[in-house]
């Protein structure tokens, strides 16, 4: 903040925080900013972007602690088996409990966390039960882990949290009780129902069989949850269990915004006689609901899934966010009103982008864009994958939608390529504000920090993005892993800067995480030339006379400086 930057500034500031004079007991206000009222006091905070830097505020006095604890505690989500123990200083802490709104528990979280380092699951959901008449603030709960948790959770939640209308969990290979107090809940306003794959050992087999899921889960949706804005059934292809879950075109929700449904079977398989069975109308179903506004489907093709979507011209007037193959954008009533598209189909060789492009090239009002790319089975086929070949993707992906602001990108080739590589195909977008690159990581990767500013200073037009760097190079059963991640911020005013968050995984699988600011220089600081660089150009130097030596070890020297860049 530039007001901070003058000396007398920073005493007012000081003063404005310090202890009054006199007698005043340690437990009574004695700063000038607790004598603010505290609704004021938390619309300070309320409007403070960082929670890191909510985090100091609070720490100025105990009282501001007391008062900030809504705002720090009011959204909870923890990722890793080492955050989820912190679960037991909020069972010991109902004062700060009650402040939690959301709560989200990723139990055995497989980006973070290896197969000898996992924990109990239903331990855990245990004390979740515990702690629940302490929850008494919360409104949204999420069970993230490998299988569903113990169920005798879900009753303590029910009735000890009056304001819980939005609800997730996740489940296994265990089979779904239909008794479960899960299906008790009523009047949500969001529901999440996700399939969990723990490993792809059963692709081996063939695709799953199709499965029911219980009575009263459809009674629980379709009956009782009328209010409905927000549903999420089934999990990312490809899914170890095939559910069957044409019901849910059963259910009219008039306020129904989001649908997202997973790899899973919204149609029987043919008859023998090549007919399909009666079905639920899924066309009828998205018919209904002209208040959608995001759609996304998950699946992998084949007979379970419509292989178009049939629809009226003035079906979904809404719809502006979409998530599917291509053969669905192109189908849709109204495609060029998309504003926000994720392309389900891995992008897998060079012959599938034309098409990609094509389609791109009609969604004029598209802002933002998620595409997964792989070519190494292409590249081992066919030849060698040269890194030029990324760079004309990039380029003529980003040319197809010149008006994008925002590209979420997941590459994982193998060979990778380098981030400069994307970054130089990152003018054929000038509207580009923010990006997530997602690429496999290379032991010639340069410094992230260092790759980061370089991004900046190659397009000053960027506001944010994230580097991704995976250990895998194919998608596992769990995602990519991340070995690095850098999440940056960019500041114009009153220096450029960079605002960092990075974390990732060391070697042994030692975790760190960092925050900081970096002035960006306007141009790249410029290395000090080699040893053996050095010694070359003394030799050279030797041979000639000590004119031409002078002469001619200041022009090298300046070539060897210039020849070397962060």
């Amino acid at each position: 903040m530039r007001f901070l930057e003058s000396p007398s500034a920073r005493f007012r500031v000081k003063h404005f925080f310090s202890s009054a004079k006199g007698g005043a007991k340690p437990s009574l206000p004695s700063a000038p900013i607790e004598l603010l009222p505290v609704n004021i006091q938390q619309e300070i905070a309320g409007h403070i972007s960082c929670l890191e830097d909510v985090l100091k505020f609070g720490l100025t006095s105990r009282h501001m602690w007391n008062r900030l604890l809504a705002r720090l505690y009011a959204d909870v989500d923890l990722k890793t088996n080492k955050q989820c123990k912190f679960l037991d200083v909020l069972a010991r802490r109902p004062a700060v409990a009650r402040h939690i709104r959301k709560l989200v528990v990723r139990p055995n979280n497989a980006e973070w966390t290896l197969p000898e380092e996992h924990i109990d699951e239903i331990s855990l959901s245990e004390l979740i039960s515990r702690m629940a008449v302490h929850l008494t603030s919360l409104a949204t709960f999420v069970w993230d882990g490998l299988e569903a948790p113990d169920d005798r959770m879900w009753l303590r939640l029910r009735t000890s949290c009056p304001r819980l209308i939005n609800l997730g969990t996740t489940i296994g290979l265990e089979e779904v009780d239909n008794a479960s107090h899960l299906f008790d809940f009523c009047n949500l306003r969001r529901f999440s129902f996700v399939v969990k794959c723990a490993s792809l050992e059963w692709l081996a087999d063939g695709r799953p069989s199709m499965q029911k899921l219980p009575r009263r889960f459809w009674e629980m949706l379709v009956e009782h949850c009328p209010d409905l804005e927000e549903l999420v059934i089934g999990g990312a292809a490809p899914c170890p269990r095939l559910f069957d879950i044409r019901p849910v075109s059963y259910g009219r929700w008039p306020r129904l915004q989001s649908l997202t449904l997973g790899d899973l079977a919204m149609q029987a398989p043919p008859q023998e006689g090549g007919e399909k069975a009666p079905v639920p109308s899924f066309m009828a179903f998205l018919r209904s609901h002209p208040q959608l506004r995001c759609l996304e489907t998950q699946h992998v093709g084949g007979d379970a899934f419509p292989r178009y979507l049939h629809l009226p011209p003035g079906a979904l007037p809404r719809l502006r966010t979409f998530s599917g193959p291509l053969a669905y954008v192109k189908t849709l009533p109204q495609p060029w009103l998309l504003q926000h598209l994720t392309v389900s189909e891995l992008q897998h060789s060079a012959s599938s982008f034309p098409r990609l492009f094509f389609v791109l090239r009609q969604l004029t009002n598209m802002k933002s864009l998620g595409v997964s790319i792989d070519l190494s089975l292409s590249s081992s086929i066919n030849r060698t994958l040269q890194p030029r070949d990324h760079s004309k993707i990039f380029h003529s992906l980003l040319a197809s939608c010149p008006r994008l602001e925002h590209l979420d990108l997941l590459c994982v080739s193998q060979p990778t390529f380098n981030v400069m590589e994307f970054s130089t195909a990152l003018c054929a977008a000038p509207h580009l504000r923010s990006f997530v690159l997602t690429k496999v990581h290379a032991p010639s990767d340069e410094d992230m920090t260092q790759t980061a500013a370089a991004l900046v200073r190659q397009n000053p037009t960027l506001d944010a993005f994230t580097l991704r760097y995976s250990q895998d190079s194919w998608l596992t059963a769990t995602g990519v892993r991340p070995k690095h991640i850098g999440s940056y911020a960019v500041e114009r005013a009153p220096a450029l800067t960079l605002v960092a968050h990075e974390w990732g995984v060391k070697s042994f699988g030692y975790h760190y995480a960092r925050r900081f600011r970096n002035r960006i220089p306007v141009e790249a600081p410029q290395r000090r030339p080699s040893l053996m660089r050095l010694g070359r150009s003394r030799s050279s130097a030797a041979s000639v006379s000590s004119a031409s030596s002078r002469s001619s070890t200041s022009g090298s020297s300046r070539r060897s400086f210039a020849s070397f860049r962060l």
